[in-house]
């Protein structure tokens, strides 16, 4: 079913099936499956919904471009659970909007319903589906394909250019976007043309940030016995830090789920005082207590974006983030009151070097190019000593721009 609910209203054109040819802009929602209605504006700003039966093509301006053609499609699953030993050919005749992948003398089309078909023309000629399969094994385990598209490439060139492509050449092409547009282009370059426009408006699927933040260090000892820390109310710390990563978009299917691959550095600090009175059990004393820590901390997230519009997106996700630590400051100081004295302890403990935070994150992007997010850390210690339960809750609010 298609939705209308977020705009995303962006220039281009729809030809209709009559022949007129219609300015205005579009409701791009960078479709996971090819559309079947389309939300046109007019100069007017009046808006009006247009099927595929009323449409020969549409163009959104820069990023994607659709024919209108009438095609067969298989019905045959390539992808467990759904497919089966059972599983068998059929074919739909459907009027559908095909999406331009590659054009020239041999013009490559994408169609997306519950999985993806790729169509070939040969100048003005037919639009015919290029064959894939996936077979399951006797024992319901092994998957074999069949890539009989790569016959049909063969063909298709030899037909176009007296030439058959290198056998390398075929072997080295999957049934993927990037690979079939890559031996389309080829062929099309090679007759004098050049790589299709098209091209330039697919979705960049990796993207570099940077960026600055700051973290809120709250460090609480608890379940220790017999020791000065144990005593002491420790005060949170803030503290600036700087990440840069890369991003990735898995494919144009899944653009609202990325990974991202960040290096970041923050510190951690935390500082307390106390003062104990002379008791039966008690040496009267102060104590002082400093930790200053340097991180440098690579991570790796999976996020998804449950809203994605042109200016704002929303993702939330969770991730695995490892420190490598050094100590600047881990300082007890100790001034015995009854007879005078102090005791410097300098490291008070020898922490953990490396320790990791499994830790969640959700942020906002505003224009697809400015980024702020919160971390949060659910889990993870630098101490792993008996009787030291050191919790670490160092949440980040970080600011990026994406490149």
């Amino acid at each position: 079913f298609n939705t209308f609910s977020q705009k995303n209203m962006q220039p281009g054109y729809i030809v209709t099936a009559s022949g007129d040819s219609l300015s205005g802009n579009v409701n791009y929602l960078n479709w996971t499956i090819n559309p079947r209605e389309i939300l046109f504006a007019g100069p007017d700003g009046s808006e009006k919904v247009y099927t595929v039966a009323e449409i020969s093509r549409l163009g959104i301006i820069g990023k994607d471009y659709y024919t209108k053609a009438i095609v067969t499609r298989s019905t045959r699953p390539i992808e467990i659970p759904i497919l089966t030993r059972e599983s068998v050919e059929i074919l739909i005749a459907d009027t559908v909007l095909l999406r331009n992948l590659s054009t020239g003398a041999l013009n490559l089309f994408e169609l997306r319903d519950f999985k993806v078909h790729y169509y070939l023309q040969t100048n003005e000629g037919p639009i015919t589906e290029l064959n894939y399969e996936v077979v399951i094994g006797e024992n319901d385990r092994d998957l074999s394909e069949k890539n009989l598209f790569r016959g049909q490439l063969n063909a298709a060139v030899f037909n176009l250019t007296g030439e058959f492509p290198s056998k390398q050449q075929l072997e080295r092409t999957s049934y993927k976007e990037k690979d079939l547009v890559r031996f389309i282009d080829q062929v099309n370059v090679k007759r004098g043309g050049s790589p299709a426009m098209v091209k330039q408006g697919r979705p960049k699927l990796v993207k570099f940030y940077g960026g600055a933040g700051v973290a809120y260090n709250n460090i609480s000892i608890e379940s220790v016995s017999k020791d000065d820390i144990n005593k002491l109310d420790l005060k949170p710390g803030i503290t600036p830090g700087f990440q840069a990563g890369i991003e990735i978009m898995t494919s144009r299917s899944r653009q609202k789920v990325f990974l991202r691959f960040e290096m970041a550095y923050y510190g951690m600090s935390t500082s307390g005082n106390a003062s104990v009175p002379e008791s039966a059990t008690e040496r009267p004393r102060n104590i002082t207590y400093e930790l200053s820590m340097h991180n440098i901390s690579p991570s790796f997230e999976l996020y998804y974006k449950p809203v994605s519009t042109a200016k704002i997106d929303w993702y939330l996700g969770a991730g695995y983030l490892h420190n490598f630590s050094s100590y600047a400051k881990n300082t007890m100081v100790t001034e015995r009151l009854d007879y005078g004295g102090t005791l410097v302890r300098d490291p008070y403990v020898n922490f953990e070097t490396n320790w990791g935070q499994w830790i969640a994150k959700t942020g906002v992007m505003f224009n697809k190019k400015f980024d702020m997010s919160i971390c949060y850390p659910l889990d993870g210690t630098f101490n792993r000593f008996f009787g030291y339960g050191a919790k670490v809750k160092n949440p980040r609010l970080q600011v990026n721009y994406r490149f």
